[in-house]
């Protein structure tokens, strides 16, 4: 599930609009030593606004005869199991459709071109980055290897199995078919995602 990785926002109506503020225009306060000096008026938040409307996701499917033939338990069992994979697969579609276009950003072609996308970020945001991949750019990286010959990407020994860290960066990747490779306009292989 990539929800973990989305701010998600709790609403009382359904359509309206938020206002966010841009971190980077965030400047400091003016210093004030003259307790007899009148304040100066600060500069404003510069805010965007942004518009929501929610809506509900809903498929309909017809059960076969041989599922309904067996115990209520077991055909609850598996709507349950269906129901939740489906909902994170439509939970993951969405946040991935929200994603800019890859094609758009720059191509690693080294690793250390890792780090400088890393670190165009603001060092406020940064702490909580992670980077996101389809399966086959993960296995890409998984398989770099130090100078030493030991994996540069290392299972996260604080979280599940399954989890694993870059540089103190989670790296979460989901299946090529959600998150496909770049390919140029003859369909041949640019880069991972």
């Amino acid at each position: 599930s990539l929800q973990p990785l989305v701010n998600v926002e709790s609403v009382g109506t359904l359509t309206g609009t938020r206002n966010i503020e841009k971190f980077g225009s965030i400047t400091p306060a003016t210093l004030i030593t003259d307790q007899n000096t009148d304040i100066p008026e600060g500069d404003y938040p510069a805010l965007k606004q942004i518009n929501y409307k929610i809506g509900d996701y809903a498929d309909l499917f017809y059960a076969p005869n041989s599922l309904l033939a067996d115990s209520a338990e077991n055909v609850l069992n598996w709507l349950q199991t269906h129901i939740a994979r489906k909902s994170v697969v439509t939970r993951n579609n969405a946040i991935l459709t929200k994603l800019p276009n890859t094609q758009k950003k720059a191509t690693i072609t080294k690793f250390d071109d890792l780090f400088d996308a890393i670190f165009q970020l603001d060092a406020a945001l940064m702490s909580s980055a992670t980077i996101l991949t389809n399966k086959s750019g993960f296995l890409t990286l998984r398989k770099v290897k130090n100078a030493m010959g030991d994996y540069l990407i290392k299972p996260d020994v604080t979280q599940d199995s399954g989890t694993y860290q870059l540089d103190g960066k989670t790296v979460v990747w989901v299946e090529d078919t959600w998150l496909p490779d770049n390919l140029d306009s003859n369909g041949k292989y640019v880069s991972h995602p």
